[in-house]
C-alpha cells in the first residue's frame, strides 16, 4: 500500500483486538479476490455473528443476517473479512 497510512491483515484476538458492534464485514465470494458484499457486525456469539445488510431484497430494506465466522471459500481463504479500528 502506499500513501501516508499502512494495513496490515491481523487474525481476530491480536493484541486484544476482538470484534465489536459496528465493525465492517467484506465478504468474497469464489476466492480471496473475489468481493461481494460489505456490511456491519450487529452481535457476536461465539463462533457466528450476525450482519447487518442493506440493500437487501426488492424494497432495498435493511436484513439481519446470521454467519459463521470460519467458513472458507474453494482456495482456504476465510469467506468474511473485518475492519476493525480499535479506539
Amino acid at each position: 500500500m502506499t500513501g501516508k497510512g499502512t494495513q496490515e491483515y491481523r487474525e481476530i484476538g491480536w493484541n486484544g483486538c476482538g470484534l465489536e458492534r459496528g465493525d465492517i464485514v467484506l465478504l468474497r465470494v469464489g476466492n480471496a479476490g473475489g468481493w461481494k458484499h460489505v456490511c456491519m457486525v450487529n452481535e457476536v456469539n461465539g463462533s457466528q455473528i450476525q450482519t447487518m445488510d442493506g440493500n437487501q431484497g426488492t424494497n432495498q430494506s435493511i436484513k439481519k443476517v446470521n454467519r459463521p465466522l470460519n467458513e472458507k471459500l474453494s482456495d482456504g481463504s476465510f469467506k468474511l473479512v473485518f475492519v476493525h479500528v480499535p479506539v
